[in-house]
């Protein structure tokens, strides 16, 4: 037995060093990034790529001093927040500041921020809320190509609501957002922002700048200057919600080639000004039961689509069924 012993026996000195290894060989690493947070965190979260972060219902990410309360580099990363996320106390802080491409970022709680509640430069993010985003300046500021932001919570902006400027954007909302300048504003290319909710602006409803966008409103646009504004060529707005403009309800400027459908339903109050000569704009009205008298200023084409419309020059008429909704003042008075 003592043989064995002085064959086999381990100098207690050299145990520590290769227990040390085997743990460390053992241990599987945690990230700060790839964390759920359940309670209250006070820390910066950084996402490095290919992270996740939860914050559950309850859970709060409160930074307080000069930082963004995550901070997300690298692609792939994912953001679900159904608790509070709330960015430092700098005018440059946001509650999400995420610069890689194919982030998914999907908040269903709040998310506050004294520059942007959501700041995304990547291309092809996701960007959906359900929930409360509140920014100094935008609610939410996408740079990249590519993205896809669906709101049916609020969202508010100090200065835009949303503010799109990479190319083939995708902007749906079905809540509210509202913007002390635009509610939304897309400077790319391709743009496709569909409203089925309401959209605030002090200055512009919805804002776009880049070619061939698509608008399309079946709910409510309201603001104190221009509701549409489009300023890039080949684009098209089909309406059949409510807008109302103590200015125009619908802009455009020369070259633009704008096309405007007023569907069944369409409910303008403001002016309606599509450019200067030197382009070839279209307005097609089709007939319903909403009756008013719309004047249309540099518009090369109207085309009346249904029973019940009268141009006369630039104004068109539209027939009043003295039975119908129609005849009431506020439909009237909201044409």
């Amino acid at each position: 037995m003592s043989t064995f012993r002085l064959e086999h026996a381990v100098p207690h000195t050299l145990t520590r060093p290769l227990v040390i290894a085997i743990a460390l060989m053992l241990a599987t690493p945690t990230f700060a990034a790839d964390l759920t947070i359940t309670g209250a965190e006070t820390n910066t979260q950084l996402l490095d790529g290919d992270d996740t972060l939860v914050i559950e219902a309850g859970g709060t990410l409160t930074v307080s001093t000069g930082q963004s309360a995550v901070n997300a580099n690298g692609t792939g990363n994912t953001i679900n927040n159904s608790g509070t996320i709330t960015g430092g106390d700098h005018v440059a802080d946001a509650g999400i500041d995420s610069r890689g491409d194919g982030v998914i970022i999907t908040n269903s709680g709040t998310i506050t921020g004294l520059a942007e509640g959501i700041f995304s430069a990547g291309d092809d993010a996701i960007i959906t809320n359900s929930g409360t985003i509140t920014g100094g300046d935008e609610g939410i500021e996408s740079r990249g190509d590519g993205v896809i932001i669906t709101n049916s919570g609020t969202i508010t902006g100090g200065n835009d609501g949303i503010e799109s400027s990479g190319a083939n954007a995708i902007i749906t909302n079905s809540g509210s957002i509202t913007g002390d300048n635009d509610g939304i504003e897309s400077r790319g290319a391709n743009a496709i922002i569909t409203n089925s909710g309401s959209i605030n602006g002090d200055s512009q409803g919805i804002y776009t700048s880049g070619a061939n966008a698509i608008i399309t409103n079946s709910g409510s646009i309201t603001t104190g200057s221009l509701a549409i504004t489009n300023f890039g060529a080949g684009s098209t707005i089909n309406n059949s919600g409510h807008i109302s403009s103590t200015s125009y309800a619908i802009g455009g400027v020369s070259n633009d080639n704008l096309t405007l459908n007023l569907l069944k339903g369409s409910q303008l109050m403001g002016a309606i000004d599509l450019g200067g000569a030197g382009d070839n704009d279209t307005v097609n009205i089709h007939g319903g039961s909403v009756s008013a008298t719309l004047t249309f200023e540099n518009t090369e084409n109207i085309n009346l689509l249904g029973p019940g419309l009268k141009l006369s020059g630039d104004v068109v008429a539209v027939s009043v069924d003295g039975t119908a909704d129609a005849a009431r003042s506020v439909v009237l008075s909201t044409i």
